[in-house]
């Protein structure tokens, strides 16, 4: 909480929000679930990790949504995130998001937008991926 004195500055915002995304990050992380099981007959491999999904926006420009773009929120980075094992998002990676998840993409969005709603919530998050992967 803010005292009278303390300013809100650009700086201060920018960390609350990078809190917020760390603590995001660490709770897409801990929900256990690889979202991509069973696609593309790869097994599950490797720890869960937050992966970044583009969706359309800035791909192929090296930078993950809502990195600092003029208008944008610091915060906007976590609202897309899902969890995937490590030889799902290396084979997202390569193929590229639209091949990857075909017709699912818009479904992918979805969950990443619950998932950020849910934030903190284990129980909600780990419904939520695995209604994805049913």
């Amino acid at each position: 909480m803010k005292t009278p004195t303390q300013r809100v500055t650009r700086k201060n915002r920018e960390l609350t929000h990078k809190k917020r995304d760390t603590a995001h990050g660490a709770y897409i992380r801990s929900i256990g679930i690889c979202a991509a099981a069973g696609f593309h007959s790869t097994a599950c491999n490797g720890d869960i990790q937050s992966c970044h999904v583009k969706l359309g926006e800035l791909a192929g420009l090296g930078r993950k949504p809502g990195d600092r773009e003029k208008g944008k929120e610091l915060s906007e980075v976590g609202k897309h995130e899902i969890p995937m094992c490590q030889a799902h998002h290396d084979l997202q990676g390569n193929m590229g998001e639209r091949r990857f998840w075909g017709d699912r993409l818009e479904d992918v969005k979805s969950l990443a937008n619950a998932l950020w709603y849910f934030t903190k919530d284990l129980k909600q998050g780990k419904i939520h991926v695995a209604r994805f992967i049913r």
